[in-house]
């Protein structure tokens, strides 16, 4: 179905363009001067009047959310940093050209109104304002015929996203959701035709009718883009008076691009999601919030939603990771914001032309009439969800679907990597060896030690996501402990001990035989030369800070970290990396910590300093927090290796170095870099349902 779906929004895309191009032009180069300056004056407060509803009507939707315990994010939240639109190139380009190439519709508009206004009053250029009519009515008879395709474009597109919604998805997002059904389908049913009733002629029932076809195809499709002509259609045909037709049809072209070209109503949505967030991590935002976040919020929809979403959640101190749950529900939201954006075009444009024609006005009547039904039923509403959310969310427990449920993958056999494995977990640090259990290097090599032994030790240090860690069921899990695992199965070995080292002891453990490797990700850096040998780099990680969301620009360039006073900056006791941290902050206070987790409890430090990977994963269960990598990304990066005994003979250090090599050869370190870094987990994804195969079996 996606295809025929692709096929059908492609189709409607042929004629779109040069539609508005030729609607703009010959919708201006109609009119005279003096209806010009009327035209602008009364667009502007027209819009300005459509997104103050906007802002109300999102607003309060958050009464809504049920005082109940809110359950915390469990997707990976490390955003990558987003190029800000340059809204100067998107309003003024230097070439239109190629924003005629690219789409971009402010540039477009802006050539188009130039291009317009200089035709009006030059009696020259009729015979060619003329001859664009006509070729707009082409095009108009060519988006009908491709409107013929409709109803198998719709049912494809339909059938394809319902087809990949998943229950868990729906879950989380089910009360932004709802809320934004409802809302949506109160300002498209209610709010906006009532305010086109109040300020002209029209009916009620006309002004839904010249509006259904477009924002029904808007809704269908997502797509706004192609209801552009089909919306112009509709505010032309509510003025049949033949004293305003001709005016209409004019203004209809040009308004409505020309409100596409500005931040749409559907993007309004972001307003309620970010409301939303505040109520999800139990953080509320306080009235003087919510006046900054309409004000901030509305130039924001000039660009991208996504980058309006990162910011504005920035700007009111909630934490990034949010922005994954946004990203989660446009798949659903994206329908209705398309509906609704194209709802709001329409009524601007129609209450556009309608002034514009000598027609408008304020019904004082109506406008009374219709602010009691719109008051009366929005607070009904309102007061009917928060009940229903707090029904069926007041018993619900907070759900752990974090990092901590990740277990040890399966093998292509479908067999978990640490089955068939004899596996021996020390939790507690050795104090003191044994020299019995010490093995000679020197007698022989480092393989020929372990094989005689008949296993492996292994020594990891505890908690360092998501390298080595315990779950929730208590197993010793990670990128590194699952490399053991590999390296004991090429070793042929079938029993594996894993000792907890730390960073001060673990080269004392490795090179008196308490240890025979330390596999805990070990960070390369100067001054290692001595403390034993060391395999070559099997990941490259990147040197981040981890801080609190409202504070990650603080530490977006290293000179302006550097270069702080009475900065307190965490780090772990015997990093790798300590000496280099002291020089690259010579200002700063450097509070060495037991263990990372301590920066989030026990500390006052302004940032913990360690790697992007390790970081993003500690923000899964401490959201208020976020990762900003050390700029640039190429400059502080960190090769980390594992350990052996300084005595380890050359051919066992150059198997291990084989053995990394072929791991990566193959995609193996790929692969567990996306399964325990990145989150991907295959074993999550399953088939969607499909008629062919689960109803008529034709296919397994």
């Amino acid at each position: 179905m996606a295809p025929i779906g692709t096929i059908f929004i492609k189709l409607m895309q042929v004629s779109v363009l040069p539609s508005v191009v030729i609607f703009i032009i010959t919708g201006i180069g109609s009119i005279n001067k003096d209806d010009a300056k009327e035209f602008l004056k009364k667009a502007a407060l027209i819009m300005l009047l459509i997104w103050i509803l906007g802002i109300i009507g999102f607003h309060f939707m958050q009464f809504a959310f049920p005082n109940v315990p809110s359950a915390s994010f469990f997707s990976t939240a490390q955003l990558s940093r987003s190029e800000d639109t340059d809204l100067i190139e998107l309003f003024i380009p230097s070439n239109p050209f190629k924003s005629l190439s690219e789409g971009l519709m402010p540039g477009i508009v802006l050539f188009c109104l130039l291009f317009g206004f200089a035709l009006i009053g030059d009696d020259k250029n009729k015979p060619f304002v003329e001859l664009l009519k006509g070729l707009s009515s082409t095009l108009s008879k060519i988006t009908k015929i491709l409107m013929m395709t409709a109803p198998l474009g719709i049912f494809a597109i339909t059938a394809n996203t319902a087809g990949t919604i998943t229950l868990t998805q729906l879950l989380q997002i089910q009360v932004f959701f709802i809320s934004t059904v409802v809302i949506s389908v109160i300002m498209i049913l209610l709010v906006l035709p009532l305010l086109v009733h109040c300020l002209t002629p029209l009916s009620y029932r006309e002004i839904l009718t010249a509006a259904n076809k477009a924002v029904l195809l808007g809704f269908s499709t997502s797509q706004v883009f192609i209801t552009l002509p089909i919306l112009a259609e509709g505010v032309s045909n509510l003025f049949k008076d033949p004293r305003t037709e001709e005016k209409a049809k004019s203004y209809g072209g040009i308004l409505v691009p020309l409100a596409f070209s500005f931040p749409p109503l559907g993007d309004f949505m972001v307003l309620l999601f970010v409301l939303f967030t505040g109520w999800y991590y139990n953080s509320p935002l306080d009235l003087k919030d919510q006046i900054n976040l309409a004000l901030v919020g509305v130039p924001s929809f000039f660009g991208s939603s996504k980058l309006a979403v990162q910011m504005l959640l920035q700007v009111v101190h909630l934490p990034a990771d949010a922005f994954q749950l946004y990203l989660i529900s446009q798949p659903f939201s994206i329908y209705f914001t398309a509906a609704l954006t194209c709802m709001g075009i329409f009524s601007f444009s129609a209450i556009c032309t309608a002034f514009l024609s000598g027609c408008g006005g304020l019904r004082l009547k109506r406008a009374l009439i219709s602010l009691i039904i719109v008051a009366a039923i929005l607070a009904s509403v309102v007061l009917g969800l928060r009940f229903g959310f707090a029904t069926l969310l007041g018993d619900s427990s907070q759900t752990d679907e974090t990092i901590l449920s990740m277990k040890m993958p399966l093998e292509v056999n479908g067999i978990r990597v640490d089955q068939n494995v004899d596996v021996k977990v020390f939790r507690e640090y050795l104090k003191e060896h044994s020299a019995g259990d010490e093995f000679a290097l020197e007698n022989g090599s480092w393989m020929a030690s372990i094989w005689e032994k008949g296993f492996i030790r292994v020594g990891y240090v505890p908690d360092i996501l998501p390298f080595s860690f315990f779950n929730k069921d208590g197993e010793l899990v990670g990128y590194d402990i699952h490399m053991a695992y590999d390296l004991a199965r090429l070793l042929n070995i079938s029993r594996i001990e894993f000792i907890p080292v730390d960073r001060k002891t673990g080269y004392v453990l490795v090179n008196n035989g308490s240890c025979d490797i330390i596999m805990c990700s070990v960070d390369l850096v100067p001054g290692m030369v001595g403390l034993g040998r060391f395999t070559s780099p099997h990941i490259e990680l990147h040197m981040a800070f981890v801080t609190k969301d409202y504070r990650k620009d603080e530490f977006q360039k290293l000179e302006d970290v550097a270069g702080r006073k009475g900065l307190k900056i965490a780090i772990p006791a015997g990093s790798e990396y300590y000496e280099i941290v002291k020089k690259l902050f010579p200002l700063a206070t450097i509070i060495p910590l037991d263990h990372p987790s301590q920066f989030f409890n026990h500390t006052e430090a302004d940032a913990l300093l360690t790697s992007a990977e390790t970081g993003s994963a500690m923000t899964l269960m401490h959201p208020f927090y976020d990762v900003t990598i050390l700029q640039p990304v190429d400059t502080y990066k960190i090769m980390c290796v594992y350990v052996v005994s300084n005595k380890c003979d050359d051919a066992s250090l150059m198997f291990l170095d084989y053995w990394i090599k072929m791991e990566e050869d193959y995609g193996s370190l790929d692969r567990k870099y996306k399964y325990w870094i990145l989150g991907e987990n295959p074993e999550k994804k399953t088939k969607r349902w499909s008629v062919i195969r689960d109803v008529l079996h034709w296919t397994e």
